[in-house]
């Protein structure tokens, strides 16, 4: 096994751990680290914040070289980043961090450090993390009509008015031109034709991504607007949000009509749009779990109904979501329901993506690390 940072072979050490020549830093398991005396509960929450992916991208593993997950600990006073690797569950402490936790280590430990029950994750935050699949208020009713669930949802950092705006709008448009009768005639006059996209100066491209073809639809496309939405406009800010809305409902738009499916049909819907929100939760959040619940008989009180839960992390859903489209726009040519919408909505969500991925890693948190140095930090 190789250094992370300086590729020199690691020694082995007494305590079970491997450790750098150049003195870059040690590498050990999680059980090993339990040996050396931390509590069982610190390395169950590190372990769990590194699955969830309540994390970033960190160092390559010494020992499978997967990319580990770096997950910020701190105690209020100190902070510092710690690499996990979720495949040989061992992590790697940098020069320096071992003895923050105030374990023994070799040569003998430096001055006194923070308490190790003072330590705890760092993170974007997660409002809890249930250790049961109880069903909460705010799961209930899509797990009776079987929608995926976010099970630990991420504590955000500002307000989702852009969200709650897209999807009060949705809902409101559909809900007047209910009542006054007008729903078929709207979507006719203002939803998209492929052949004749400039109807209207070409506001249609526009108009069509808030007109829904029946009360099914629209629900639909506003729970995962509201279940992702939510978390691409936290990690975006509110313009950036909006511009990923506008990109993903012109490329679905765009994708739509070079498909040559039925060019005479309106095509209306958020889902356009919503497929590119739902690609960059996935791709940023790709270890967040998502979950359906699986109900074993229709009848009874509901809190008594037996039940079982499918998890899977974003990514995997998105993989199935994926391959749904592509599966029905190879197998589905009549072009009535928009799957190239849906693919071409992607697009956008994905390269939103990486650009973030890319960008976030760069330095941009300083913290006294105690000993009159500092730590630099990376924020997720």
């Amino acid at each position: 096994m190789r250094c992370p940072r300086c590729g020199s072979e690691l020694h082995r050490t007494t305590g079970g751990g491997y450790r750098c020549p150049a003195g870059c830093g040690q590498f050990l398991t999680l059980a090993a680290l339990r040996a050396a005396g931390a509590p069982g509960q610190l390395t169950a929450e590190l372990w769990r914040n590194a699955r969830i992916g309540n994390t970033i991208p960190g160092l390559p593993c010494p020992n499978c070289r997967r990319t580990m997950q770096q997950l910020k600990l701190g105690d209020g006073n100190v902070t510092f980043d710690l690499d996990i690797c979720t495949g040989c569950q061992s992590l790697w402490f940098d020069a320096g961090e071992f003895e923050h936790l105030g374990l023994p280590v070799e040569p003998p430990p430096a001055p006194p450090r923070p308490e190790l029950k003072d330590l705890r994750p760092i993170t974007a935050g997660y409002d809890h993390l249930p250790d049961s699949d109880d069903l909460t208020l705010r799961t209930i009713l899509p797990a009776l009509l079987g929608l995926p669930v976010e099970q630990y949802p991420r504590k955000l950092s500002r307000l989702p008015f852009v969200t709650w705006g897209l999807a009060l709008l949705c809902l409101a448009v559909h809900g007047v031109l209910l009542w006054r009768g007008e729903l078929a005639s709207a979507i006719a006059d203002w939803g998209m034709i492929p052949d004749q996209w400039q109807r209207h100066h070409g506001l249609t491209l526009l108009s069509s991504m808030f007109l829904h073809a029946g009360i099914l639809h629209l629900l639909g496309n506003v729970y995962f607007l509201l279940m992702c939405g939510d978390d691409a406009e936290d990690v975006l800010g509110h313009g950036g949000y909006i511009l990923l809305v506008l990109l993903s409902g012109l490329s679905a738009d765009m994708l739509h009509t070079l498909s040559g499916g039925a060019p005479g049909i309106p095509c209306v819907g958020a889902s356009g749009f919503i497929s590119g929100i739902l690609a960059f939760y996935a791709m940023t959040f790709p270890r967040a779990t998502i979950g359906i619940y699986l109900w074993s008989r229709p009848g009874g009180i509901l809190f008594a109904m037996h039940r079982f839960r499918l998890n899977l992390p974003a990514w995997g859903w998105f993989a199935i979501y994926v391959i749904i489209q592509l599966s029905a726009a190879w197998l589905d040519r009549s072009g009535r329901i928009a799957y190239f919408a849906h693919l071409g909505g992607i697009i956008p969500g994905v390269v939103f993506a990486v650009l973030n991925r890319c960008g976030r890693d760069v330095p941009d948190v300083v913290a006294p690390n105690g000993n009159g140095n500092h730590i630099i930090g990376k924020t997720s």
